[in-house]
């Protein structure tokens, strides 16, 4: 019976079913697994029973397996597995820190590499959408599939039986990014000012905020705050009053009314990172918006303005917008996100609850590029022979920059072949720095 309610939980993902094991876990590739999280108690009647996930890979693998867990709602002692458990954690149904995806392809490669028969495992709740983001990310950082495209096509035939494997947008949009960033197309870390929101093809009669969150999942704007609201029949456009300046990863949300934007309620949602809404961009990143390479030198340029709107939800007033002396030198560009690249929406197949031309147009003000933070160094994490020849050249070089900018500022003391001294410039004594630390300045 527990077998049998297994099988109807995991729905269209493939099973493995072999020396009497019948398990929701695939094997990816010859080395890596996707599975279900390993339960106990009530939860194995119907998710993976913790005893037999261990016995199994006791079996197969020995001792050389590594357990990657992802999950934030769920957790379990090292000793199950023997301590071979690392932890990536994101929530269900979201994407992952940008930054986090690098560092779980460093520690599958150094694993994988450290022995030929060694098996990652990876596994969230599922064992499906948060499990293929970071397996599909990796297919492409191992140079086993060519892009990010190629990933999701080959971890969906794998590892579901109707090729369905990551289907969240914003999930799928961090795959693409991923493999834009290893292809060395977005290397600045910048931040950009969310200016202006719009949905297009949108009832009014909907009762909604709209809410953003940053890295931290803190929400730091929602539109119950003073805006400038314009409505027509068929639109909405809010102007930020005060523009808010976003960094790394965020969380675009329109959620109902009335509703704890922690909580359930969401109408949509959608993530972003800074890192690829940057001047930089030449072309539009698969997912990413359709309209991410539109540059406009006024924010009145950015949308187009609609005619006859009123200046607040409320007001029966029509007037024209005053255009934004504090913006209009500014430089802007234009995320238009369609139905299918928005979180929820994109499962509305029969345009029940949004109309098929729905669409979310988010303009952003580009932050003065000169102050930001180059973030080379985090090639020195990727394994020198993954890297090419202009990445090598561009890793060397922000190494050279770095270490001069020390001797400069009067950071570096020493130099030995295996370590640097630094001044800490808020203590008395001389401290050597961390050893993850240390490729910025060899």
């Amino acid at each position: 019976m527990p077998t049998f309610v297994r099988r109807l939980v995991s729905k269209n993902k493939k099973r493995l079913q072999e020396d009497n094991f019948d398990l929701d876990l695939t094997y990816i590739t010859d080395n890596v697994i996707a599975m279900g999280f390993p339960s106990e108690g009530v939860e194995s009647i119907y998710r993976n029973p913790r005893d037999e996930v261990v016995d199994f890979l006791s079996t197969k693998h020995g001792n050389k397996y590594k357990v990657y867990n992802l999950c934030s709602e769920r957790d379990y002692k090292d000793e199950i597995f023997e301590g071979r458990v690392a932890r990536f954690p994101f929530d269900d149904h979201q994407s992952p820190l940008f930054d986090s995806v690098l560092e779980f392809c460093v520690d599958v490669h150094e694993f994988l590499s450290d022995g030929k028969n060694n098996a990652a495992v990876v596994h969230c709740k599922a064992g499906k959408g948060r499990t293929g983001v970071m397996i599909c990310c990796y297919l492409v950082f191992s140079h086993t599939c060519k892009t990010a495209l190629d990933s999701l096509q080959y971890y969906g035939d794998k590892r579901t039986k109707d090729s369905k494997g990551v289907t969240i947008p914003s999930q799928r949009r961090y795959c693409y990014y991923f493999e834009q960033y290893l292809r060395n197309q977005f290397p600045v870390r910048g931040s950009v000012k969310l200016t202006r929101v719009a949905l297009r093809q949108f009832s009014k009669s909907t009762k909604y905020f709209i809410a953003i969150k940053n890295l931290k999942r803190e929400e730091v704007f929602t539109s119950k705050q003073s805006n400038k609201v314009a409505t027509n029949e068929d639109s909405v456009v809010i102007t930020l009053d005060d523009p808010i300046e976003l960094s790394g990863d965020f969380k675009v949300c329109c959620v109902k009314n009335g509703v704890n934007v922690l909580k359930s309620g969401n109408l949509f949602h959608c993530w972003l990172n800074s890192r690829f809404i940057t001047n930089y961009v030449k072309n539009a990143c698969p997912g990413n918006g359709m309209g991410v390479n539109t540059y406009h030198s006024s924010l009145d340029d950015a949308i187009p303005l609609i005619k006859n709107i009123s200046l607040g939800a409320t007001s029966e007033q029509k007037v024209s917008p005053e255009k934004d002396e504090r913006l209009k030198n500014g430089r802007y560009v234009t995320v238009s996100l369609a139905k299918d690249e928005l979180d929820g929406p994109h499962s509305d197949k029969h345009h029940k609850s949004f109309a098929e031309d729905f669409q979310v147009d988010l303009t952003f003000e580009l932050c003065n590029m000169e102050n930001v933070e180059d973030d080379s160094y985090l090639l020195g994490l990727i394994p020198k022979e993954f890297l090419s020849d202009e990445q090598s050249k561009r890793l060397s070089n922000s190494q050279t920059q770095r270490r001069q900018s020390a001797v400069t500022r009067g950071l570096i003391i020493d130099s030995h072949d295996d370590t640097v001294e630094i001044i800490d410039e808020t203590a008395d004594s001389v401290k050597t720095p961390k050893a993850e630390d240390q490729h910025f300045f060899q």
